[in-house]
């Protein structure tokens, strides 16, 4: 085992060594020898043990590098400058120690830490349990904590302590797992999204979500995060000796979790591969779907909804967290990560009373933990054929399309809302037809360009969708009644044509569409206070 100079230091401090550290490089060493009367070029990895009087004598020579602890006598100290700029010198000033009594402290510190190495390299080998390596390093961590987790927020390991300080902590030990209350808070804090930058021991500071300082790192086997460890500071403070100690027992659990987990067996999940071939080999016939639907348990006849969920900043950790969820409230949700997204397939058929309220109770939960990931779901018309599982993924995908287009500011967008916009850009590209010609022209007579809220059009509008309630108009846009009846009455002069008549309603609410495609804010929904219709505004 190779330790480090902070190492040494800090294990020397235990001795009631005062050091006085001349460098913070994170030097590695392999040995402990006394330096060599005759030497005059030191071996990098070798920690070098003399007097201040004995490395006077030393004709050293820059180049090789090295690091040395010296023992400073009384009324000698060793002058800064006597050295070549590349060897690192730590000055120990004790009275009450020999250069033979500090040379047997270090020996001692690299035999103890070589026999933990041993140690753990045997329990590896034999196929112990995580829980078993945590605890042949509890005497080396002194009295900070270890937490390891597996993929599922499943506690794997921890160091044994009979008084956790943490509520947070303990409560997690006391249960064996992450609550989700606990993961949510900790994916609306960004620790789901950076999960893989912490694939390098990284330290976070308090205040944090355990107020407490800790290192954290995740195991990456196979593009995917396996395991992650914390390592908290309870008993000491931070210190670069005690993150070196951290980086050899990380280096160790990633030999373990190597070998435990054997990467060159993983394979593409067989769920994830089945959704992928309905949605993309759509083509390859009814034998083939019908085999795909059936691994993924989706019964020809029976209904069905997709959705894709797509994230402010996609990162795969977020969306594998967000997996998790999902078939946490949906047991029987199909779930796959697909396009930087996630693709869910849930079964939506006829239910009794309690299971649409079952059902509900879970709408509602999904909804909560859209914000929590920074995801928007969109979802596609129901279908019940295998078959149309492509272009229920289409469907899903135009409504999240139109719906960051129109409804910026809602997490849920349907089909069922921009169907029309949909089939209307779609038969103006065909036709390459102008969005422009294609609506009913006269409307242009009652546009106001300047406020379309208090336009002769708005009006107009909103009459038609609410199904030419007079009274339900008149309320909507603060108007008096009969002010709706009689400005009615003009429009259908301007305009000529006949309100009672379907056909013409159809193609005015048509047109109406085709006027937001153009212009999105023309009747947004969302209208801010300055635009906001007071009473009486839209009276003669």
């Amino acid at each position: 085992m190779k330790l480090t100079i902070n190492i040494v230091l800090e294990c020397l401090r235990d001795y009631g060594l005062p050091i006085h550290p001349g460098s913070e490089q994170s030097i590695p060493l392999a040995q402990v020898r006394f330096l060599d009367r005759d030497a005059s070029v030191l071996c990098p990895e070798v920690l070098y043990v003399c007097t201040a009087s004995q490395l006077r004598l030393a004709r050293l020579e820059p180049g090789g590098g090295g690091a040395l602890l010296c023992l400073e006598e009384d009324g000698a100290p060793l002058e800064p400058d006597a050295l070549p700029r590349d060897i690192h010198c730590f000055p120990i000033r004790w009275d009450g120690i020999t250069l033979c009594e500090l040379m047997n402290h270090l020996l001692e510190i690299f035999d103890r830490f070589r026999v933990w190495e041993q140690q753990l390299e045997e329990a590896i080998l034999v196929g112990k349990d995580f829980q078993a390596l945590v605890d042949l390093s509890d005497g080396v961590f002194k009295e900070n904590f270890f937490l390891i987790w597996d993929a599922s927020y499943n506690v794997v390991a921890h160091s044994q302590r009979a008084d956790i300080p943490n509520k947070k902590l303990r409560d997690i030990i006391e249960r064996g797992f992450f609550p989700k209350e606990v993961t949510d808070d900790l994916a609306q804090m960004g620790y789901m999204k950076h999960a893989l930058t912490y694939s390098r021991p990284t330290f976070i500071d308090a205040p944090n979500y355990m107020n407490f300082p800790f290192i954290v790192k995740t195991f990456v086997v196979a593009q995917r995060i396996q395991y992650t460890c914390a390592f908290y500071f309870m008993g000491s403070s931070p210190s670069q000796g005690m993150m070196d100690l951290v980086q050899i027992f990380s280096n160790s659990l990633e030999k373990y979790i190597l070998r435990m987990v054997n990467s060159s067996h993983r394979k593409v999940n067989r769920i994830d591969q089945c959704v992928v071939d309905l949605i993309e080999n759509w083509r390859k016939g009814p034998e083939y779907m019908e085999d795909r639907a059936a691994v993924l348990g989706l019964e020809e006849g029976r209904c069905y909804c997709l959705c894709t969920v797509r994230f402010q900043e996609y990162t795969e950790e977020q969306a594998l967290y967000m997996r998790m969820r999902m078939r946490s409230i949906c047991s029987k949700v199909v779930a796959t990560i697909y396009k930087e997204g996630l693709v869910l397939i849930f079964s939506s058929g006829e239910q009794t009373f309690l299971e649409k309220e079952a059902r509900a109770e879970r709408f509602q939960k999904i909804m909560a933990l859209l914000p929590i990931c920074g995801g928007k779901a969109a979802f596609s018309s129901t279908f019940s054929s295998c078959a149309d599982v492509h272009t229920a993924y289409w469907q899903a995908c135009v409504a999240m399309q139109y719906g960051e287009k129109y409804r910026p500011n809602e997490d849920l967008h349907f089909y069922r809302d921009h169907s029309i916009y949909h089939m209307i850009e779609c038969y103006s590209n065909y036709l390459h037809f102008p969005l422009e010609k294609m609506y009913f022209q006269r409307l242009s007579l009652l546009m106001d360009t300047k406020n379309y809220k208090s336009s002769n059009l708005y009006l107009l509008r909103t009459y038609l969708i609410n199904e030419r309630n007079i009274s339900q108009t008149a309320k909507l846009l603060y108007m008096h009644r009969n002010s709706v009846i009689y400005r009615i009455a003009r429009i259908r002069d301007l305009l000529d044509v006949d309100l009672n008549n379907p056909e013409v309603r159809l193609r005015l609410l048509i047109s109406f569409k085709i006027l937001e495609l153009l212009n999105p804010d023309m009747f947004s929904a969302h209208i801010s206070k300055d635009e906001e219709l007071q009473p009486g505004e839209l009276e003669e």
